[in-house]
C-alpha cells in the first residue's frame, strides 16, 4: 500500500475548506456508523451494545473527526448516534451514550488537529518553505510598487530582504526538520501518555478507597494498576520505537491515532461506566467503579484495534480527499 497523504501544510486551521467532496464522505462515515449499529444490535444483546459503539461502531466517528476535524466530527457521531435510533429503539438508553459517541469524533479531531496541521506547520520542512515563499511574494509586490514609484533607495532594501529570505529557504535543512518534527511529536505524546498514566496511578493506587475493589474480578488494586498502566507504558514504547523506524508521513499519523485513542478511554470510560450504572439501576459508587473495570480492562487491546483500522482507513480515504484539493468540488 502506498503511503498515506498529509493534510496541505499551509492549512492548519480547525475549519477547513469545505466542498461537496467532502460533504459525500461525511455523509458515507455517518451512514456506515448507522449501518453498523444496525447490524451489530441486532445479534448482541443490548446490555453490551454501550460498549461496541465506543470501541467498534464509534470508529467511522473517529475517523470523520480524524479527518475533518472536530467540529464536523463531534456533530457526526451526533447524528449517527440519534439516527441509529430510528432503526433500532434501544432497550438500554443513557444520553451519556451519545455524549460519549460525540468524545469520540470531538477528541479525535481535536488531537489529529493538532499534530497534523498544527505542529505540521510550525515544525515540518516544506511548512516553512512555503512560508518564507510567502513572503518572498508580498515582498515582490512591494518592489515592483516602490520600483514604479521610483523610489528606488526603498526598493533596494526590499530587494535586499528578498536575498535574505531566499537564501533561508536554500540553508533550511529538510533532515534536520524533519528530525525536529518528529521529535516535538514524540515529546509531546510521551509527556501526554505519562500525565495519564499519573492520573490513573493516583485514581487507582491513592484515591479509590479499598471497598470500591471489593466487587472487581481482580480486587487487588495494585495488580489491576500494573495491568491498567501496562498497555499506555507499552504504548510509549511503541512510539519511541517507531520515531525510527517509520518514515514522516506515517509517523504522524500513528501518533494521533495513539493518543486521542488513548485519551478516549480515559474521558469515556467514566462516561459510559456512570450510564451503564444509571441504566441497570445500579448507580452506587461500586458498581460504577465495576463499570469502569470492565471498560478499562481491554482498553489497550481496543486501542491497538483502533489503530490499525483508522491507520488503513486513513490511509484510503486521505487519498481521495487531499488529492486535488485545491478544486472547488
Amino acid at each position: 500500500m502506498k503511503s498515506p497523504i498529509l493534510p496541505p501544510t499551509n492549512k492548519w486551521g480547525i475549519f477547513s475548506k469545505w466542498t461537496i467532496k467532502k460533504m459525500v464522505f461525511v455523509g458515507i462515515l455517518i451512514a456506515v456508523s448507522v449501518a453498523l449499529t444496525i447490524f451489530l444490535s441486532s445479534g448482541i444483546p443490548a446490555a453490551y451494545l454501550p460498549q461496541l459503539k465506543f470501541s467498534i461502531i464509534g470508529l467511522p466517528v473517529k475517523i470523520t473527526g480524524f479527518i475533518f476535524g472536530p467540529i464536523i466530527g463531534f456533530l457526526v457521531g451526533l447524528l449517527s448516534d440519534i439516527i441509529s435510533m430510528f432503526f433500532i429503539v434501544p432497550t438500554l438508553y443513557s444520553p451519556l451514550y451519545t455524549l460519549a459517541t460525540a468524545m469520540n469524533g470531538l477528541v479525535s479531531g481535536i488531537i489529529g488537529w493538532f499534530f497534523m496541521h498544527f505542529l505540521k506547520f510550525y515544525f515540518d520542512d516544506q511548512s516553512k518553505i512555503e512560508h518564507l515563499k510567502g513572503k518572498i511574494f508580498k515582498l515582490n509586490l512591494k518592489f515592483d510598487e516602490l520600483v514604479s514609484k521610483e523610489e528606488f533607495e526603498k526598493s533596494k532594501s526590499v530587494h535586499e530582504k528578498i536575498i535574505k529570505i531566499s537564501i533561508q529557504i536554500k540553508n533550511i535543512d529538510k533532515v534536520k526538520t524533519e528530525s525536529q518534527l518528529r521529535n516535538v511529536c514524540l515529546i509531546i505524546s510521551v509527556f501526554f501518555l505519562s500525565l495519564l498514566i499519573v492520573i490513573l496511578i493516583s485514581v487507582i493506587g491513592f484515591e479509590l478507597p479499598d471497598s470500591a475493589f471489593v466487587k472487581l474480578p481482580i480486587n487487588n488494586r495494585w495488580m489491576l494498576l500494573t495491568l491498567t498502566v501496562a498497555g499506555f507504558a507499552t504504548m510509549m514504547i511503541f512510539l519511541t520505537i517507531t520515531r525510527f523506524k517509520l518514515n514522516k508521513t506515517s509517523y504522524l499519523i500513528v501518533i494521533p491515532i495513539v493518543i486521542f485513542s488513548a485519551l478516549l478511554e480515559i474521558t469515556n470510560v467514566p462516561i459510559l461506566a456512570i450510564g451503564d450504572a444509571s441504566v441497570t439501576n445500579n448507580g452506587g459508587f461500586g458498581d460504577i467503579v465495576l463499570w469502569i473495570f470492565s471498560h478499562t480492562l481491554i482498553s489497550p487491546v481496543k486501542i491497538w484495534i483502533n489503530l490499525l483500522i483508522i491507520y488503513y482507513s486513513y490511509s484510503i480515504v486521505s487519498k481521495l480527499i487531499y488529492k486535488n484539493e485545491n478544486l472547488g468540488y
